[in-house]
């Protein structure tokens, strides 16, 4: 184990020596050898975050990114074998290094590019077949649970993240504080980023925890403008619903 910590500690820090049992053909410290793999991993690692990032990278610009991305692959290891999943610690690493002032949403925007990549990656599932919720009765309507495809994903900000998306805005002077929701869906191939009523976001949240389907609806109505006809459709026509069922 120590020595995989200091093969780990090594192969991302530059200035640390080549791991003491590394030897080449001749028996020597492989250190050019060792300086090789070091920069393509670190290459490697960058890559994926310009990849996974790119309106992210688009806002700092390409030169200023690839510094931000060259911090932080040496301050977090992949922990999971798919790589488009790297950059899980991203957003938040974003909040503590870029200077006050500067694109203030920009983790925002990064939150919502992962969770777009999260969506991408996640199991498919079938949608819940509506016409039978008009079989419930108001008893069981109350009890009832809702449970969201695992492929949908809420993020919230204090920008119009939503606005800011669709529009590609660069300049952070003309974005004006305002909160907005962001669910990320996948009804079919593709995710896709759809602006969440600030009304609809208790709701969300609620059912997401295994609230009651009744109790829910109660806490929600408390936010003015909460329209649940309005909020369920927009869950149908994006397919964001697995299943309400009855507890047994």
């Amino acid at each position: 184990m120590t020595e995989n910590r200091t093969f780990q500690a090594a192969l991302l820090d530059p200035i640390k020596p080549v791991p003491a049992n590394l030897k080449d053909g001749r028996g020597r410290p492989a250190k050019s050898r060792f300086d090789i793999y070091r920069n393509n991993v670190v290459a490697s690692l960058i890559n994926g975050l310009e990849s996974g990032f790119p309106m992210t990278r688009a806002f700092v610009g390409a030169k200023y990114f690839k510094l931000l991305a060259g911090k932080f692959v040496r301050i977090y290891l992949p922990q999971n074998p798919l790589m488009p999943l790297y950059g899980e610690e991203f957003s938040e690493f974003l909040s503590h290094n870029i200077p006050c002032g500067s694109h203030p949403y920009l983790s925002d925007i990064a939150r919502l590019e992962y969770a777009i990549r999260l969506s991408y990656h996640s199991a498919d599932s079938e949608e819940y077949d509506w016409s039978t919720l008009g079989h419930l009765n108001e008893d069981d309507l109350k009890e009832a649970r809702g449970t969201f495809i695992p492929s949908v994903f809420l993020v919230t900000s204090d920008w119009p993240l939503f606005d800011i998306w669709i529009r590609s805005k660069i300049n952070s002077e003309s974005a004006v504080k305002e909160t907005q929701s962001v669910l990320v869906v996948r009804p079919e191939f593709d995710p896709y980023p759809v602006l969440l009523p600030q009304s609809s976001q208790c709701f969300f949240r609620k059912l997401k925890d295994g609230m009651p389907l009744g109790l829910a609806i109660e806490r929600a109505s408390n936010t003015p403008g909460f329209d649940l006809k309005e909020t369920l459709e927009l869950f149908a026509k994006h397919r964001c619903v697995r299943n309400i069922e009855i507890p047994k």
